[in-house]
């Protein structure tokens, strides 16, 4: 009698348990946040640099990175003769701009990484095979005599193109003079009034923003001195009440092999898919570490824009998954009622020296107006 007491108060406490978890299964599950649909993902390459020749100009509006991909892709392509030529072409050397090829119109394109042949393959769906090298970092089309100059792994090629490559005129740009130089800007305002959306976040904006980074709703928040930091079980996102906000991931067991393409397609869909102030980027250097990981180093595509304490935007991918993403959200405003052009100094001193220099708003509040140095 006692023994079969003892299995009915073991069945009922299996019954309890069985409907307990029951119950965490199908009620209690993690609210998942649904992020935007992710976007077209085969565009993913982005140029750093993009000027206009004769006369020369930087552009500092958005690149036109996909159109740009499948024009090179297209006179890529096929069974092309490819003429190797024995000098240099890049932006370190500034007498580059004095070459006959630069006097024609046309446009001057840089990467911020060797684009592997392959990564424009599956960018543009195109496919490019059996060439004298395998990547590049630097191209200039020359619509005037229907040449394509690209800088390679293997040197410098030209080959014959289809077509010219059409594209607006440029509406925000730096100009250079007949020393190719920066000698001025067209279309930006050195005095900017500085917009941080962060110091205006109550708890609901800072919740609802890190449950967009976090996709999940099943978070916990952490209060400190000019910050708050929110984590879920895998991932955690601090913001600033200076703008910045860093996000942090695990890769946990992942075991992908790194891929460039898998990689910049999940870089792309992360800044597409949150909760961001901008869409669009130039990634400025992409390497890839002893640990399986990609850093990108990165800017907004229109320049010039904010930065924090000289600190340039940075993204990692580990095993194709952003395990680590930081950006400051202040954006930088022109003034409607002030004009004045920027003072090119810095610029023009990095680029004498041979330096990748951008164009960037740097400085601190001056009442409401920021006077800011350009870099």
């Amino acid at each position: 009698m006692r023994m079969e007491r003892f299995k009915n108060i073991l069945l009922v406490i299996l019954v309890a348990l069985a409907l307990f978890f029951s119950y965490e299964l199908y009620f209690k599950q993690d609210d998942v946040v649904e992020r935007r649909a992710n976007p077209e993902s085969e565009d993913v390459i982005s140029y750093a640099r993009f000027f206009s020749t004769n006369p020369l100009k930087e552009n500092l509006d958005k690149i036109p990175n996909a159109e740009l991909s499948l024009f090179l892709a297209d006179n890529l392509n096929g069974k092309k003769e490819f003429q190797k030529l024995d000098f240099d072409l890049n932006l370190k050397d500034n007498s580059v701009y004095s070459l006959p090829q630069f006097k024609n119109r046309g446009y001057l394109v840089k990467s911020g990484f060797d684009v592997p042949l392959k990564l424009l393959n599956s960018s543009t769906k195109r496919n490019i095979r059996n060439l004298p090298f395998a990547s590049f970092d630097l191209f200039y089309i020359d619509n005037e005599n229907r040449k394509l100059y690209i800088n390679t792994n293997k040197g410098l090629f030209m080959t014959e193109t289809d077509s010219e490559f059409a594209f607006d005129e440029f509406t925000n740009y730096i100009e250079f003079d007949e020393k190719n130089l920066p000698s001025k800007t067209v279309g930006i305002n050195d005095f900017a009034i500085l917009n941080n959306p962060i110091e205006e976040y109550g708890k609901k904006d800072r919740q609802v923003l890190a449950e967009r980074f976090l996709e999940t709703k099943n978070i916990y928040e952490i209060e400190e001195e000019n910050s708050y930091t929110y984590s879920s079980e895998q991932a955690s996102i601090k913001i600033e009440n200076n703008g910045n906000i860093t996000y942090y991931k695990s890769s946990g067991n992942a075991t992908a092999k790194p891929d460039i393409y898998l990689s910049l397609v999940a870089f792309k869909n992360f800044v597409k898919s949150s909760l961001l102030s901008f869409s669009d980027y130039r990634i400025l250097s992409m390497e890839q570490g002893e640990d399986e990981e990609y850093k990108i180093t990165f800017v907004q595509a229109k320049l010039p824009h904010y930065i924090l304490n000289d600190e340039l935007y940075e993204a990692r991918i580990k095993r194709n998954i952003v395990t680590y993403f930081k950006y400051n959200s202040v954006s930088a405003k022109n003034h409607d009622k002030v004009f004045r052009d920027p003072f090119l100094g810095e610029y023009k001193a990095d680029f004498i020296k041979g330096e990748d220099a951008i164009l960037i708003y740097k400085g601190t509040n001056v009442a409401q107006v920021s006077t800011l140095k350009l870099r």
